[in-house]
């Protein structure tokens, strides 16, 4: 982290503005942590740098449309070699570990990751730590059908009384299997509960 600023700034991007805005709300909570910028596509790093002082990049590798995480990263350390980039991806091959490997201050961080280790890793790597990032658990959280529909519709930015009265249940039921969904996904609210779903890919993100 830049030490005469107190707090990070940081840049998120994925092809997904639902996710991207998201996860930078998520990151923008901690006192520390704040996104500057966030767009479903990578700007020219030269433009993007000369609007902010950036401390760290978050970036999928997958934007869509021919563009990826990695040749944005190697058109940015044409001309900044020290800004950190996170690096998220579902697809670990090894090919694209030894890319990030091979790429000075690039870090690889699986998009099965939750939410709050996310947060973590974006700190480790601001601290000059590496990540320690575990490989993700294939067997994911077991959900029954009606806690993933009360999800999906919280995805959508549904209200619990507006959930109850679209799927035909009470609404003590539905407040019951969001509690049910926030304990299996090891979430804190339903926004970091919706985020972690996304990820493990129990519901699309919004279009």
């Amino acid at each position: 982290m830049n030490t005469t600023q107190s707090v990070a700034r940081l840049a998120v991007f994925d092809d997904h503005l639902a996710f991207a805005e998201s996860l930078g709300l998520v990151l923008s909570m901690p006192d520390d942590l704040v996104v500057v910028e966030v767009a479903d596509a990578v700007p020219d790093p030269g433009e993007l740098l000369s609007r902010h002082p950036l401390d760290l990049i978050v970036c999928d590798q997958n934007l869509g449309k021919g563009s990826d995480g990695i040749s944005f990263v190697k058109k940015l350390r044409e001309v900044n070699n020290d800004l950190p980039v996170v690096l998220l991806t579902a697809y670990g091959s090894p090919g694209l570990r030894a890319e990030v490997a091979s790429l000075p201050n690039l870090h690889y961080l699986s998009k099965a990751t939750p939410v709050r280790a996310v947060v973590a890793a974006v700190r480790s790597v601001l601290a000059g730590l590496p990540i320690g990032e575990k490989e993700p658990d294939n067997s994911g959280p077991k959900l029954r059908q009606r806690e993933l529909d009360v999800l999906e519709r919280l995805g959508r930015g549904m209200r619990a009384a507006d959930i109850a009265e679209d799927l035909g249940i009470s609404l003590h039921t539905v407040r019951d299997h969001i509690k049910s969904v926030l304990v299996a996904l090891d979430a804190s609210s339903q926004l970091e509960a919706v985020l972690n779903a996304q990820r493990l890919g129990l519901i699309e993100p919004p279009i």
